[in-house]
């Protein structure tokens, strides 16, 4: 399933923090393949509920909660 505003997420490696995606946006790599850089990746910006701090997470680093 694709992270979209509004949905409430945690991070993997750091399963205690729930928070909610306020903004989504794009991030560009340092990693280079064969043939050059990566393109951009995405990045969603989580308001955590816990202390209602803003931390950035890659996607692939988040899960949703159901």
């Amino acid at each position: 399933k694709m992270i979209k505003l509004g949905d409430r997420v945690h991070p993997i490696f750091e399963m205690g923090k729930l928070g909610t995606v306020i903004d989504i946006k794009q991030a560009d790599t340092s990693t280079w393949m064969v043939g050059g850089a990566m393109s951009q990746e995405l990045v969603a910006v989580v308001k955590l509920d816990k202390d209602g701090t803003i931390n950035e997470y890659r996607y692939s680093d988040l899960m949703c909660v159901s």
